[in-house]
């Protein structure tokens, strides 16, 4: 019988003990997934490194938080760590097992999940969820935070037990990175994963020594990923200076080339940070807002829209008002819709924008940007109005923001346009059944050709919706 969570928190034995006071992890891979099957539950599996900002905050912060613990005693954990904490006895870093185990754990992980060909790294910190036969339901790289790795415990439940009742925690929020039925497979020519201190000191060491703008190019790239005060400086420096080369040689840096060229090298730059960087690089980006070359405000948005960092709504607000670019504009709006989606101002700014049709492109994408505002009242009441008046534009605009968002409060929303077409334009239904399928456990992808038309996208947004041709 299909257990509830409520059930599985109650009946299950890996409860947290007093002295680690945090995920009761096990020490066996394959025992790891007998034991699920025992208790008819899924297995959480995290992916941790040493040396860099975001997977200590996991270690020594996540994986003890109250939230977390709750929703993990009802799985079966295990930890994945090459590094070696204490010679013997339980690890000092992850606890509840030996270092040796947590390795072994490693080498099997790696193997079955991610790089079964043994020819690439495994990005770090992972988040995977599988069910008791391994089969992967979904996945997180990179940086989680706990209201993202809250979503995800009840999510994969739900995939694993269609028939089971399963409710979000309190703030649950989807995390944009996240994939489903699949993970990252590893750090290849075009992926950058996070450096451990000894590499983030020898890069930079080696960035300060170089003037070859190709190789310069090279090493602030690889800093992007690493959630550090030394990364974010450098590469703030970097963009400020505009002294990267954009990767295609020499003199392509500021002593060789144009002003276009330097644009060029500071957008590819930026463009990157969207993809790789944590939240915490929202600092380096925001003076670029206001430069003089409108590409290199139009990357600069986007990338704050993937960062989705809540300290950067003040600098968005401010330049929103004086920015004259329609495209950048557009791109602004959709930056505060993410980095603002428990904002009260933010909410506010977008719904006027959206009641307003004086700029149709700006209004569709505030009304996307409003998919993100959780269970709010006034936005639902805007959403059903517009699914009554069928507008072609805004329809398709709330459909594809609710599904972006995951927004699961406003979900029963997309009930109301039944199993049919009916009446509605083929754009309508087309989006209809695309937000369907990501509910359905589907990817973001599925929503990137759609989004990109109603919304008038140029820019990729390969963080949301993976490289282009994964759909």
């Amino acid at each position: 019988m299909l257990k509830t969570l409520f059930t599985l928190l109650l009946s299950a034995t890996m409860l947290v003990s007093a002295e680690d006071a945090g995920l009761e992890w096990q020490g066996d891979y394959a025992a790891a997934f007998e034991l699920a099957k025992q208790r008819d539950t899924i297995v959480f599996l995290a992916v941790n490194m040493d040396g860099e900002r975001a997977n200590d905050t996991a270690a020594k912060k996540l994986y003890k938080d109250k939230v977390i613990v709750e929703l993990a005693a009802g799985t079966v954990n295990l930890v994945a760590s090459k590094f070696v904490h204490s010679k013997s006895g339980k690890c000092s870093r992850l606890g509840g097992i030996t270092c040796e185990q947590h390795q072994k754990v490693d080498i099997r992980a790696r193997g079955a999940i991610f790089n079964p060909d043994g020819d690439a790294e495994v990005i770090a910190p992972h988040h995977v969820f599988l069910d008791n036969d391994g089969k992967v339901l979904l996945s997180v790289p990179y940086e989680v935070r706990q209201q993202e790795l809250a979503w995800c415990f009840t999510t994969a439940l739900r995939l694993a037990y269609p028939d089971g009742e399963f409710a979000f925690t309190k703030g649950a929020r989807a995390p944009k990175r996240v994939m489903m039925g699949d993970v990252t497979k590893g750090a290849g020519a075009d992926t950058i994963r996070p450096l451990t201190e000894d590499e983030l000191e020898k890069t930079l060491k080696d960035l300060q020594a170089t003037i070859d703008f190709g190789e310069r190019a090279r090493l602030v790239y690889s800093l992007i990923a690493t959630d550090h005060p030394d990364a974010i400086e450098a590469v703030e420096r970097e963009l400020i200076s505009a002294s990267i080369g954009s990767g295609r040689g020499r003199g392509a840096g500021r002593f060789g080339a144009g002003l276009d060229r330097l644009n060029e090298a500071k957008q590819t730059l930026i463009h990157r940070m969207g993809i790789y960087s944590p939240s915490s690089y929202w600092e380096a980006l925001v003076p670029q807002l206001t430069a003089d070359d409108e590409g290199v405000r139009l990357e600069t948005a986007v990338a704050l829209e993937q960062l989705a960092e809540p300290g950067s709504l003040k600098e968005l607000r401010k330049t929103f008002k004086k920015e004259e670019s329609a495209a950048v504009r557009r791109a602004m709006v959709r930056a505060m819709g993410t980095a603002g989606a428990s904002d009260s101002g933010t909410r506010k700014t977008l719904t006027s924008l959206a009641k307003s049709d004086k700029d149709q492109p700006l209004q569709l994408n505030a009304t996307f940007a409003l998919g993100n505002q959780g269970a709010d009242k006034t936005v639902r009441k805007l959403f059903e109005s517009a699914i009554s008046d069928k507008k072609s534009g805004p329809t398709q605009a709330l459909v594809l923001g609710i599904a972006f968002a995951r927004n699961e409060t406003m979900k029963d929303l997309l009930d109301g346009f039944g199993n049919e077409q009916g009446d509605l334009s083929k754009e309508i239904w087309e989006c209809v059944e695309a937000a369907r399928e990501v509910f359905a456990g589907g990817n973001l992808s599925n929503l990137r050709s759609h989004i990109q038309r109603v919304c008038g996208d140029t820019v990729e947004r390969e963080r949301f919706f993976g490289a282009v041709g994964t759909e």
